[in-house]
């Protein structure tokens, strides 16, 4: 349907993202069915879950409950942990650069030298292989325990691990470490955290700022992080699949999600960036 109807996809979510306008974010979380929030899935014929928590009281809305006590490979969306494993380690400085080691890869953004904060926006696969290296096993390994971050397993190899081995999480297990980083409520250093959440940042806009991370791999997609407002913050995790192998999986989990928080009234329809 994505393919023959784009037009109508985005209509759909766009009346979809206008119900219950004079509706506050809270009175949302709490009234909305979640079942409501299906058409956005179905949009795109995938598969898939979203957590939403407000933090200040813990309300949360679930959209397909078993899939989100369901585990699943981290992929990308563990370059949040990475990056603060390596930062507080000491392995790297948030501006230092690594050089890139010559392989030419599929995106052109991954072949050149990166420091992490470039790195982190164009999700450069090799980069965080190499800080996972410097990190090692053994202080990989007790980072994860002590934080409960999915099963805490880097079966499969340090550099492997979160993409094709056995580090597995489920979205509401993304949502407690998110919340627990934004709190700095983690094990790691304040300015550790600090400078993670920064490079987290998606967009800032006059009434909401936007903070995550995506994460892809084969046919299962991510997105997670958090929406600040003037009232609160509110965390997300989504994770969907799709059996289509020209699944169109970097324009759905951002529509995916923005259709979402648009339905719940936490961003507005339009962003008007101050950056």
């Amino acid at each position: 349907m994505y393919k023959i109807e784009p037009i109508r996809i985005a209509l759909t979510l766009f009346i979809m993202s206008l119900v219950c306008v004079s509706c506050g974010p809270s009175d949302r979380l709490t009234r909305t069915d979640p079942e409501e929030l299906r058409t956005y899935f179905d949009a795109y014929d995938a598969v898939g879950t979203i957590v939403v928590r407000k933090d200040n009281t813990g309300e949360q809305l679930v959209y397909n409950p078993e899939r989100a006590e369901r585990a699943f490979l981290p992929a990308s969306t563990f370059k949040i942990f990475n990056s603060s494993v390596a930062l507080d380690t000491g392995v790297i400085g948030v501006d230092d650069v690594i050089k890139w080691d010559g392989v030419q890869r599929d995106f052109p953004g991954w072949n050149q030298d990166r420091n992490m904060r470039d790195a982190f926006k164009y999700s450069v696969v090799w980069f965080y292989q190499e800080l996972a290296r410097r990190v090692g096993a053994q202080r990989m390994q007790a980072a994860l325990q002590r934080e409960r971050y999915g099963n805490a397993s880097i079966a499969g190899g340090i550099d492997q691990f979160w993409l094709r081995g056995g580090l597995h999480i489920t979205a509401l297990q993304q949502i407690d470490f998110l919340q627990r980083l934004h709190r700095r409520e983690l094990g790691f250093q304040e300015s550790t955290m600090r400078t993670v959440e920064e490079i987290m940042l998606i967009e800032k806009c006059a009434d909401y700022t936007l903070r995550g991370k995506t994460g892809w791999k084969d046919q299962l997609g991510w997105l997670v992080g958090w929406v600040e407002t003037d009232a609160d913050t509110y965390y997300f995790a989504m994770n969907l699949e799709s059996t289509d192998p020209d699944f169109p999986m970097v324009t759905a989990r951002r529509a995916i999600v923005d259709g979402v928080l648009r339905h719940l009234n936490i961003m507005s329809a339009q962003c008007d960036s101050i950056q």
